[in-house]
């Protein structure tokens, strides 16, 4: 199995263990997602499923309790799908009134990920139109601002976690006292956002003015959105983008049973 499918096998038994952690036996009907590229791609779709579907047998330490569970991956869909189901869907499954607003003009998901910043525009009625990924994701802005704050500030060994709460709070301790360094990494930010939203651009093949609905979601969008709604104004950050393809998908479960 390649490393996708294994990260997949074990997050979606680690969530349907822990949904239920007394039942012996399991089953569960999963909507996955994959990134907008390789959910075009009819090879990936069913490798996914092939290597994730399956009976497994669990063994949850310290008490030795054994467990079943069985995986049935039922449809694997783009990523930013989940987002405009979970921004048009309630928890009950059940559509939310601002559906028909959404559904009559084109919608656009810019969904910023670790790996790749993934778009998909939907004409109206909700039908999914087009999709791409981006051949580079968040790891590599994380890089680049780990190295920036490093060399600016003479610190060392700055991890993935220390750069995100360092952007996020836009300051760092030093040496007792807050430093700001919004100056030093607002360009890498603001050329990232640039480049999605060329990219955006690209695959939609408009300037985006079109799109009535534009949503913003992942937790790089969440750092990127000051950045893209400059060039976007009428683009919305949705409500948790760290867990709303996820939520979505689960939303799209809920309605297929």
């Amino acid at each position: 199995l390649d490393n996708i499918h294994v990260g997949r096998r074990r997050s979606y038994l680690a969530a349907v263990a822990a949904y239920a952690p007394h039942e012996p036996t399991l089953e569960a009907n999963i909507v996955a997602g994959l990134p907008a590229r390789l959910a075009a791609i009819p090879e990936r779709c069913a490798a996914l499923r092939e290597n994730v579907s399956g009976t497994y047998h669990l063994r949850h330490h310290p008490d030795e309790r054994k467990q079943t569970v069985t995986l049935n991956v039922v449809t694997v869909r783009p990523q930013p799908n989940g987002t405009l189901l979970d921004f048009v869907v309630g928890d009950d499954g059940a559509a939310l009134p601002h559906i028909d607003a959404v559904a009559k003009g084109y919608a656009l998901v810019i969904d910023v990920g670790g790996e790749t910043p993934d778009v998909s525009r939907f004409a109206p009625g909700l039908v999914l139109k087009d999709h791409d990924s981006l051949d580079f994701g968040m790891r590599q802005c994380e890089r680049e601002l780990a190295l920036i704050i490093e060399r600016e500030y003479g610190l060392r060994g700055i991890d993935q976690f220390n750069v995100w709460e360092i952007v996020s709070g836009g300051a760092l301790s030093l040496r007792g006292r807050d430093v700001s360094v919004t100056e030093s990494i607002e360009p890498i930010l603001s050329e990232a956002a640039d480049e999605i939203h060329r990219f955006a651009c690209s695959v939609t093949n408009t300037n985006l003015d079109e799109c009535s609905t534009v949503l913003v979601t992942g937790g790089g969008g969440a750092l990127l959105f000051p950045y893209l709604k400059k060039h976007v104004p009428h683009a919305q950050l949705v409500s948790n983008p760290r867990f709303a393809s996820a939520r979505g998908f689960y939303k799209k479960a809920v309605m297929s049973k």
